[in-house]
């Protein structure tokens, strides 16, 4: 919805269109081949009503060659051609229910076999577009009776697909309640594509005061309060211009705002994709995303991984497999990547559009017009399976139908569905309103997120820093996530997903870091939390217990799900090559004295070696067993044990 027309553009538009109706309808007139010889009425005054409808399109008046045609069928209602005609018309006007009628009305009157197989292709098509799957299925048997090569051919390989899928998945409706977003949200003549925070508390989406080609797009948010929604206002000034502003996406921290702009004056091509930061409560000046992200081709659609740093969109750029594929483009810390297309698992041969992935990062939904679906667009998911993208599924009646279904968003916490229900009258949209639904759980298989905030602050003058905090998946040492606390106020933001372990390395320069650990393998670990970080200065003597080094019982090399904090450390040491450390390796009271002192020098020269093989000088880092001598807690229960069982690391220098 965000390609508008200025009114200028309008007009040329409508001349073309109309000069474009007029040759098309003339080619199919010729393709027909129809005269008066080969007429099947023989009553005069139908044939004079045909005459005089052919001149009136010849004239471009249709609304008289309708008047005639229809005329000439009431006065003989087995007069094929008359039928033909009307279907043309109809079917070039995008008409397309009248044009279903009177091809309908052709083959009724025509034995089967003489109905050419390209109407009966047109008719399937139409029948299967308004939900006739029976009678698409009939029409297109009629096809391949006819022409049974044709069954190779991709449309109609997926036309058939795509019927026999819609007569199967009809019968298996989800069982769902849509409801309306209050009147706070709905407030607008058009309201589309909507997202909503992690927290659940800010809705934000695109809206139209009017259904005019030319009405302005504006992004605009309502806050959940005690009471409800709050009517919907524009997010910001520096955002909404009397220009065209839409299909956004926003970080999960909120602070990322990434949307859609098609002004000619500020694009490569007619729509590129902007960014704007929060800092504090104030949104920065939108800036292009530049000629790496953007193309001289339509780009539009943006989603955000929960991070912001790899952003998903379609667009219709050469490379891709159809017409809109979806793409990403990944920011490593020093600016975006060129896009990269996701491959033919996602993007087929025609338009694949509106990405949305989920706060879990590994579900990806879609719209298609390429996958086998219920008619027009589709909503699609797949998800990421050892870093790959999984089959795509269709998500079924009755959130797909044989009408257009193009954008959905669904909630951290894997229920809460929203999409746009649009209202049509002659083919023309007359007005949307934003719905919600709940995702029968379990249905879709999605691991819920949830997520931790706080505030990273100086230990020693509790002002607020502007950290980097890198969230890491301990059991899959690919899984990186990296996010920074506000500039401003310190505050941070992570997004984490049921059934997995996750350690945090928190960063500063001039700061020791600190490392934490989340555990989210029950739903109780799920809960919204709250964890302030205080970091201490990178100064001798300051300690850190590193929370994410693992060993198994009776073992001094750490495990595999240690590897990744101590890339990270590695890392950290790297990019503060004047600080040295001591590893202090702890155990707790139980067993031999003598042993336990043995098994901690063990541990922390372990430690020193594997950081070594990551490119650490062995001098920075001085490997010291304690056994036991050290306990942080000195009670007799397994969390105590526990807690004195620890590898931390000392500034010496």
């Amino acid at each position: 919805m965000e390609d508008l027309f200025t009114n200028t553009q309008v007009s040329q538009y409508s001349l073309i269109r109309n000069f474009c109706l007029f040759i098309s309808f003339m080619l199919m007139v010729a393709q027909a081949d129809l005269s008066a010889q080969t007429l099947s009425t023989d009553n005069k005054k139908c044939i004079k009503l045909y005459h005089k409808a052919e001149d009136a399109v010849i004239d471009r008046d249709f609304e008289a060659a309708i008047d005639l045609y229809k005329e000439a069928i009431d006065r003989d209602p087995n007069f094929r051609e008359a039928y033909l005609k009307l279907a043309a018309i109809y079917k070039i006007h995008q008409l397309k229910d009248s044009a279903k009628v009177y091809y309908q009305g052709y083959a009724d009157v025509t034995a089967s076999e003489q109905v050419d197989y390209k109407i009966w292709r047109n008719l399937a098509y139409l029948q299967f577009e308004s939900g006739e799957y029976d009678r698409a299925r009939y029409s297109l048997d009629q096809v391949l009776i006819q022409k049974p090569e044709h069954r190779n051919d991709p449309d109609l390989s997926w036309l058939e697909q795509s019927i026999d899928f819609s007569m199967q998945v009809i019968k298996r409706p989800w069982e769902i309640t849509i409801d309306a977003m209050p009147s706070a949200i709905n407030r607008y003549q058009l309201q589309y594509f909507p997202i909503v925070s992690v927290d659940g508390n800010t809705f934000i989406y695109t809206k139209r005061d009017s259904n005019r080609p030319d009405a302005d797009e504006d992004i605009v948010y309502s806050i959940k309060q005690k009471s409800g929604w709050t009517p919907a206002t524009s997010i910001s000034k520096r955002i909404n211009t009397e220009l065209n502003e839409g299909a956004c996406t926003i970080s999960a921290d909120g602070r990322i705002l990434i949307f859609t702009s098609c002004d000619a004056g500020r694009t490569f091509g007619n729509c590129d994709l902007f960014v704007s930061y929060k800092q504090g409560d104030q949104w920065s000046k939108p800036e292009n995303m530049g000629a790496v992200v953007n193309s001289k081709y339509w780009d539009s659609q943006p989603s955000l991984s929960p991070d912001g740093r790899v952003l998903y969109f379609s667009s219709n750029r050469i490379g891709g497999f159809g017409k809109r594929d979806i793409w990403m483009t990944i920011n490593d810390g020093k600016g975006w990547a060129k896009p990269k297309n996701l491959g033919k698992v996602i993007n087929s041969f025609r338009d694949e559009t509106t990405p949305f992935i989920h706060a879990n990062n590994d579900a990806l939904f879609f719209s298609s017009t390429s996958h086998p679906g219920l008619g027009g667009y589709d909503l699609f998911f797949s998800k990421k399976e050892n870093g790959k993208w999984g089959d795509v599924k269709n998500m079924g009646f009755p959130i797909n139908t044989h009408n257009d279904e193009v954008s959905i968003f669904i909630a951290a916490n894997g229920q809460d569905a929203y999409y746009s229900q649009e209202v049509f009258e002659q083919g023309m949209l007359i007005s949307s309103d934003i719905v919600s639904f709940k995702i029968p759980r379990d249905s879709l298989g999605l691991n819920k997120s949830s997520y931790i905030t706080g505030r990273v602050f100086d230990a020693e003058t509790n002002e607020p820093l502007n950290a980097d905090l890198n969230l890491m998946n301990l059991n899959d040492s690919t899984d990186l996530y990296m996010v920074s606390s506000d500039v401003q106020t310190g505050e941070y933001f992570l997004t984490i997903t049921e059934g997995r372990e996750y350690g945090v390395f928190v960063d500063k320069t001039g700061y020791l870091f600190e490392n934490l650990t989340f555990e989210a393998h029950s739903n109780s670990a799920l809960d919204p939390d709250t964890i302030d970080i205080p970091l201490k200065p990178l100064r001798e003597g300051n300690t850190i217990v590193l929370q994410n080094i693992y060993f198994d019982f009776d073992s001094h090399v750490p495990n595999k799900r240690s590897y990744q904090e101590l890339r990270t450390i590695a890392r950290y040491m790297k990019d503060n090559p004047k600080i040295s450390f001591e590893i202090e390796g702890h155990t707790d009271n139980r067993g031999n004295a003598a042993y336990n002192l043995e098994l901690s020098q063990k541990r922390a020269e372990s430690v020193q070696m594997l950081l070594v093989s990551q490119g650490v000088a062995k001098n920075r880092l001085k490997p010291v067993g304690y056994g036991a001598s050290k306990p942080l807690n000195t009670a007799n229960t397994e969390f105590a044990h526990q807690s004195n069982r620890r590898i931390a690391f000392r500034v010496i220098n």
